[in-house]
């Protein structure tokens, strides 16, 4: 069988849960510059309380996104840095599984993983907090900026950048709707990892959705083929009674059609509380927040009143000073996450189960765009899921293959909008290397170190602007490149604004992308499979068959025309992986309470858009430098680089024996420390009233492991 080179570093797939205070790190390579500041932030999973970190004990590999959040905070602000401090992400959650995993008594009660949820049967669902986090930042120059941290799947939390602990979550637990399963004190929630924030209006904004039962069926392949199908046929008899001259039959069709889904809608709205969240039901909900307890909750409903159906996930949203936009991404998430691994501990039956069920991401981006004068003009509910929805009308447009992030210029002039979209085709990280996996490249089984990791794309990666009219959804000018065919893999980024406290600026600036690139060891048969027959491909499958033995490298480029080439690169060597990019500005003389560029700090180039409807309003890009998680043969690094000359490689690398953590996520920058802000939420009242009528094992989960932990 042949030898898989290049292979992926195996401090990628390896962390330790051990919790870190102001431990140095080594700058083994250059020197720090001294107008570095600031803290630099990341997180990512590190397995489970079962596994005691990663890589998974074999026989046990599930998704590395199943896995508590460690947050790494990177000080160059006190004297003698850098340090590096880390902590898990203690939910309350954490403590019912860390008590159900570590104490006999109470095993009957454990949580065990199904693809990327954690559930126990009796408790519900574990809410890591190991995705991404969302700075906020005041025009009041006074004010400190305060901190989230997010994932797809669960309740947000505000952590105190100091101490690195969880503060409080955001909002109380009964205003956010469960997908199925409210009667659990861990119900089944799915939010936004990347809600956002408006320092010009001080309101943050979030999402909250479920794929409700019929979606639940749908993830079977046979039944989302029975469903398109049936859409083929409702085409072409339209085309059929059009042609007969009698679209009359197509209009009281479409009027059935219209009072059936108004229908569903008002059933879902006035289904009794004690019942609402026990069957998974079909919802969007938008929220507002405006950084106290209570948030805003508007229904997202369809030209036909029927609440708006999220397909994969909502990842990530955008504002704009007019909108709202929604992405539903190719990213794959929801109770149909349990058919991917209902059996963790039968692997056949896993296998089987998997091939029945997988599917391809989406191969398009539908975008859904709220008027923010609509919130205004029709007040949302603010109070628990028993009470009445609003709905609120929004419009949908759609654009070829699917993507998980974008970013929108906030300035949107004569209502036209500019997004910037990374469309990761045919990257699936939905899926993993199973137990099971054989090599693309031969018979051999998956390396037991990178079992859980992400599969190999199948294809290379797109960036494209899009402008179109926020008030029709007309698509006004589009642009989209590969950026550069060794370019595989484009998945996190950075800007000279974003994740960071930073003032509100009108448009996108030059963005700053890793790529993860192409590694055969993370080539698969299944995946190949999956994706053979992928539309919009621009790699033959005959060149994945030939990439054994070279791959494509990790990268780190920079664009600074939407949906254009790369104007400067940084290529790691082989088997080093680039993560979790974040842009630093340089810190700025005469420094004040708040940031603003001098003339020397910027640097003007040509208007972004060329031949667009919209020119760009902010023509010129910061000065600073990128740092980037780096996992090498050896284990994990921080490199940093000047954004003005990747290509020159990294200005210093740091690294610490004692810092031992694997994938890490997204990223954020703080210019300074402070408190959180004020806990409001009484959290052991809300988790006390799971607790009316339930045994003495039940109880002793909360009364000795969770209430005592909790945020004070």
């Amino acid at each position: 069988m042949p030898i898989l080179t290049p292979q992926v570093p195996r401090s990628y797939n390896t962390a330790n849960r051990v919790e870190l205070n102001q431990v140095p790190m080594d700058v083994y390579e250059g020197e720090l510059p001294e107008d570095v500041w600031g803290y630099y932030f990341v997180v990512g999973p590190v397995g489970t309380v079962d596994s005691g970190g990663l890589p998974w004990p074999e026989g046990t590999a599930t998704t590395v996104l199943c896995g508590d959040g460690m947050i790494a905070r990177f000080d160059f602000e006190t004297e003698g840095g850098p340090y590096v401090t880390t902590s898990l992400m203690k939910t309350p959650d954490y403590w019912a599984d860390y008590a159900t995993a570590t104490v006999p008594a109470l095993s009957c009660f454990k949580f065990n993983n199904h693809g990327i949820m954690r559930l126990s049967p009796w408790l519900g669902m574990r809410n890591f907090l190991n995705t991404a986090f969302l700075p906020i930042g005041f025009d009041d120059p006074t004010t400190t900026p305060r901190l989230l941290v997010t994932i797809d799947s669960g309740q947000p939390y505000e952590v105190n950048p100091e101490t690195l602990q969880l503060s409080a979550p955001i909002g109380t637990q009964d205003m956010w709707y469960p997908d199925g399963g409210s009667f659990w004190p861990f119900p089944l929630l799915f939010a936004t990892a990347h809600p956002v924030w408006d320092p010009k209006t001080k309101e943050g904004f979030f999402v909250n959705w479920g794929k409700g039962f019929r979606d639940f069926i749908e993830s079977v392949p046979m039944a989302y083929d029975a469903q398109v199908m049936c859409d083929q046929i409702k085409w072409s008899t339209t085309k059929f009674w059009n042609a007969l001259n009698m679209g009359g039959v197509n209009a009281a069709r479409s009027y059935l059609e219209r009072k059936c889904n108004q229908a569903k809608n008002w059933v879902r709205v006035n289904t009794p509380e004690c019942v609402q969240g026990v069957w998974p039901q079909q919802f969007t909900y938008l929220l507002r927040w405006t950084g106290d307890t209570d948030l805003e909750r508007w229904n997202l409903v369809d030209q036909y009143g029927a609440s708006v159906n999220i397909m994969g996930s909502i990842h990530q949203i955008a504002v704009t000073e007019s909108y709202v936009i929604l992405l539903d991404c190719a990213f794959d998430i929801g109770l149909n996450s349990v058919l991917t691994n209902p059996f963790p501990t039968c692997e056949d039956l896993d296998r089987l189960l998997r091939y029945m069920t997988a599917r391809p991401i989406l191969n398009e981006s539908v975008f859904y765009i709220v008027r923010r004068a609509d919130l205004d003009a029709n007040p949302g509910v603010v109070g628990g899921t028993g009470m009445k929805d609003v709905n609120l009308p929004c419009r949908r447009f759609t654009v070829p293959m699917g993507a998980c992030h974008f970013q929108a210029d906030y300035r949107n002039a004569n209502d036209q909008i500019t997004l910037h979209v990374s469309h990761n085709t045919a990257t699936d990280v939905s899926e993993w290397l199973a137990d099971y996996d054989t090599s693309l490249y031969g018979k051999q089984a998956t390396p037991v170190e990178l079992r859980g990791i992400f599969p190999a794309p199948m294809d290379v990666s797109r960036l494209a602007v899009y402008v179109f009219n926020g008030e029709t959804g007309a698509v006004i000018g589009a642009k989209i490149g590969s950026v550069n065919p060794e370019y595989w893999s484009v998945a996190l980024y950075a800007g000279d604004t974003q994740f960071t406290p930073l003032p509100q600026i009108d448009a996108v600036g030059s963005l700053y992308w890793n790529t993860t690139g192409f590694f055969p060891e993370q080539a698969t048969q299944f995946i190949y499979d999956l994706y053979s027959h992928y539309p919009n491909r621009i790699t033959p499958v005959e060149v994945l068959r030939r990439m054994n033995g070279q791959g494509r490298p990790s990268t780190l480029f920079r664009t600074d025309t939407p949906g254009g080439p790369a104007q400067d690169t940084a290529v790691f060597p082989e088997s080093h992986i680039c993560g979790s990019p974040q842009f630093i500005v340089r810190k700025p003389s005469g420094l004040g309470p708040i940031i603003k560029a001098t003339e020397d700090d910027v640097v003007h180039h040509r208007p972004r858009y060329g031949g667009h409807p919209i020119k760009n309003p902010d023509p010129v890009r910061k000065m600073g430098y990128i740092a980037t998680m780096v996992y090498t043969p050896t284990g994990t690094e921080v490199w940093l680089f000047d954004s003005e000359s990747l290509h020159t490689g990294p200005v210093c690398k740091m690294r610490s024996d004692n810092l031992v953590l694997s994938f890490t996520a997204h990223s954020c920058w703080l210019n300074k420390l402070g408190p959180p802000g004020p806990a409001t939420v009484d959290m052991k009242g809300e988790l006390s009233k799971s607790m009316k009528g339930r045994g003495k094992k039940y109880k002793r989960i909360f009364n000795d492991f969770v209430f005592p932990n909790l945020p004070s």
